[in-house]
């Protein structure tokens, strides 16, 4: 959460075109990011984060390729989409540094009131990947890496494995935390636990969670895995390269759309809205495979066609039709 000093800029930023949304991080952004990755990793010493240009270069001195292809992605994104994250999404922002391929938060004023929410992207997590191979990338981050045990990902076909698929679907991703934000699915995550309502209230939490008497959000027992509690992404790994077979086969027994969404709550809401429009709305393509000795042994598909998706669809297939 970041309170800003200078609303005024928001509310200007909240009145742009939503295709004009699209800049480099202002300064308050950035050093709210540094502070949030300096306390994480336990150092005084902050990271480096800088914005992908000077604050004071026009936005055509970013990097014209990317910038276009972000411009693409969104606007190739489901009309019904597109007008939920309008009155929502003040902008989605450029950086280096940021610590994971994009992450979200929301800004507000001094005196406590919500302006939006924003998205910072890390530009440099996508000057080479392919749509696959960023995906691969992402999801083989829980495991130590190995030769012999290796993960496949297909979320574009052939001819549109490119930067832009990358992109569209992390932004997906992170379009799905802004679209959680005040909603009756899940609590805010700024709020604090003493803040939750019980666990029935919220319709989409309460479908794979639950909230614990202390104020922890866990994992329904059907829902639960071994090892679940080690995956770990963007990190340091705690997982075995050998372990993807076990753990994939235990949660395509869950209720998870991904792996990701098996983390938290909130990221089961961003994965599962992500997912959902992406291959639902979008028909596109989402399988994750496990090889052995570059021998395909288990393929991780089709949730949103299986009976384990249809709470969370009738969920997703409200909130278009509102």
């Amino acid at each position: 959460m970041i309170s800003s000093s200078n609303p005024q800029f928001w509310r200007k930023q909240a009145q742009l075109p939503f295709a004009q949304r699209i800049t480099a991080a202002p300064a308050e952004v950035i050093d709210y990011v540094k502070q949030v990755n300096a306390r994480e990793s336990g150092s005084a010493i902050e990271p480096a984060l800088t914005p992908s240009i000077n604050q004071t270069d026009h936005v055509s001195s970013l990097n014209s390729a990317l910038l276009t292809d972000i411009r693409s992605a969104i606007a190739e994104l489901p009309e019904q989409v597109k007008a939920k994250l309008e009155p929502k999404l003040l902008g989605v922002f450029l950086a280096t540094g940021v610590g994971s391929s994009a992450i979200t938060d929301v800004i507000f004023d001094i005196d406590g009131n919500m302006l939006g929410a924003i998205v910072l992207l890390d530009s440099n997590a996508f000057l080479s990947r392919t749509a696959n191979s960023w995906m691969a990338w992402k999801e083989s981050s829980p495991f130590n890496t190995s030769a012999e045990y290796t993960l496949l990902a297909n979320i574009a076909e052939p001819e549109q494995d490119q930067r832009k698929q990358a992109l569209q679907y992390l932004l997906l991703h992170e379009f799905g935390h802004v679209l959680s934000i005040n909603t009756t699915y899940l609590p805010n995550w700024w709020i604090g636990s003493q803040k939750f309502k019980d666990t029935e209230e919220y319709s989409f939490l309460s479908i794979c969670w639950q909230i614990a008497m202390n104020g922890e959000i866990i994992p329904l027992i059907r829902h639960n895995f071994e090892h679940r509690s080690n995956i770990i992404y963007y990190s340091q790994a705690q997982l075995n390269a050998s372990q993807m077979l076990a753990i994939y086969q235990a949660l395509s027994g869950t209720g998870f759309s991904t792996l990701y969404a098996a983390t938290t709550v909130y990221e089961d809401f961003a994965e599962s809205f992500a997912t959902y429009v992406h291959v639902v709305l979008m028909g596109k393509p989402w399988c994750i495979q496990i090889c052995h000795r570059d021998q395909i042994i288990f393929s991780f598909s089709d949730y949103w066609a299986s009976p384990r998706s249809q709470q969370k669809a009738k969920i997703f297939e409200q909130l278009f039709c509102s």
